[in-house]
């Protein structure tokens, strides 16, 4: 027999219950040098199965990302930028804000799981809510900020989801150079 040790945290603990093997509990800690004399301490599976099964029936049926940008829709895989949803920044030399709306169009909640962007002048500044419910929206803030000797930068931004048409949810924004 085995003993839990460091970063075994979230590992199950199965019993054979009539011939089936069951997730019993979750490992909370052991010891840090895994020796199997000091008690280890795990998570009831059965105390919290009612807010497992809640959560699971939320996550059973698919979520949806629509996202927007001043009002209008940005579809996934959007490579032209525009002033109308906000993906072209124009020609400032200042920095500045734009925000995106991610909504839940689906039945199930919506995990955004991480964003990111691929150029240095672009920066995500506010993230989305991790989690979206149904019918529920969260804000994605990205700041440009210009370098000394502004010109055009482009990136793409990747929104990473559970959303199970679009699992990474991706358009290009825009600041363009001074004529």
């Amino acid at each position: 027999m085995s003993t839990p040790c460091r970063g075994d945290s979230g590992g199950p603990l199965i019993k054979n219950v009539l011939g089936i093997d069951t997730l019993v509990g979750v490992v909370s800690f052991g010891s840090l040098d895994c020796d199997p004399s000091i008690p280890s301490v795990y998570t009831s599976v059965a105390h919290f199965a009612g807010w497992i099964q809640d959560f699971l029936d939320l996550t059973n049926v698919p979520s949806r990302l629509h996202l927007t940008g001043k009002g209008k829709t940005i579809r996934n895989g959007d490579r032209s930028p525009r002033r109308a949803d906000g993906t072209d920044f124009g020609r400032r030399k200042s920095k500045r804000t734009q925000a995106f709306v991610l909504r839940n169009a689906g039945e199930g909640l919506l995990t955004v799981r991480h964003v990111a962007e691929s150029h240095r002048n672009f920066r995500i500044r506010r993230a989305p809510a991790r989690l979206i419910e149904s019918g529920g929206a969260s804000k994605l803030k990205v700041l440009y900020r210009p370098r000394k000797r502004p010109r055009k930068a482009r990136t793409l931004v990747k929104i990473y989801t559970n959303d199970p048409q679009n699992s990474i949810y991706v358009f290009k924004i825009r600041r363009r150079s001074k004529r």
